[in-house]
């Protein structure tokens, strides 16, 4: 490998000539429960769909209007979220989720991933590079729990536990930091996974995404590294704030599976 080669592979992916570029990491049943064990209340499952299922998801998304007002691109479904002033208002209520969103929510719901059926689904676009700071959801906006589903590309999502000081909804109290002396456990977010966050994993453990290129595999060797590609994620969320659902209709009847084929949503055994 020439000079050049290995400048550029340090430049843009932070590889050297003694780590190849490109490996796909391993993460098994037991790594999940290593980090069960570690982040209470986080619950993760790998293939919750099927190949299939992510590439109609995939489609459709890329059909939709995206938002350029962040560094990555955005869509917004149910209600819309103020990033800046960290808010959900009456006036940003966008309607029902999409057919294809909403039969998603209900099979959350269904699996015990959420305790509310969710009404709001944020979209997010990550390009090798992008990342998203450390932070916990929005606590006067949403309730209990909060699930993400990956798809494309892996990249790891990094866990810091919140210093646990003042009452959690204090809209007064200042964004929460990482306790300290406690380290970031790293979690690959895998292709068609979902994780979702309840108890202490919501309300007490920062979650984020470094911006760089490629994320370190030391299972695979010192200096290993997995080159990121493109990641969408979709964020189920159940809006609550006061107010929010004044004049909203009686709980729907348990919900009946959808024997529609779009998307057929193939779900894994329990690791």
């Amino acid at each position: 490998m020439s000079a050049a080669t290995q400048a550029t592979l340090f430049k843009e992916y932070g590889v050297s000539e003694a780590a190849p570029p490109v490996y796909y990491p391993r993460w098994t049943a037991a790594d999940i429960r290593r980090v069960e064990g570690v982040i209470a209340g986080l619950q993760y499952r790998l293939n919750y769909i099927d190949e299939a299922a992510e590439a109609e998801l995939l489609q459709w998304i890329d059909r939709q209007t995206w938002r350029q007002d962040l560094k990555r691109r955005v869509q917004h479904y149910g209600w819309r979220y103020d990033y800046k002033a960290r808010r959900v208002a009456a006036e940003m209520k966008i309607g029902s989720l999409p057919d294809l969103l909403m039969r998603l929510a209900h099979t959350l719901r269904r699996d015990g991933f959420m305790r509310d059926l969710p009404d709001q689904v944020i979209v997010n676009e990550y390009q090798p590079g992008q990342g998203i700071a450390p932070h916990i959801d929005c606590e006067p906006c949403f309730g209990e729990g909060i699930v993400m589903l990956s798809l494309g590309s892996c990249c790891v999502m990094d866990f810091t536990e919140a210093e646990r000081t003042g009452g959690r909804f204090s809209p007064k109290k200042p964004r929460p930091g990482p306790r300290p002396g406690r380290e970031k456990i790293p979690v690959w977010l895998m292709p068609r996974s979902v994780v979702a966050l309840r108890g202490d994993a919501r309300w007490w453990w920062l979650h984020g995404i470094a911006p760089r290129k490629s994320d370190p595999c030391p299972e695979a060797g010192p200096g290993a590294r997995h080159v990121r590609g493109r990641r969408v994620s979709l964020t189920f969320r159940k809006v609550v704030f006061e107010g929010a659902h004044a004049g909203a209709k009686a709980a729907p009847a348990p919900y009946l599976p959808d024997r529609r084929p779009l998307p057929a949503v193939a779900m894994s055994p329990a690791s």
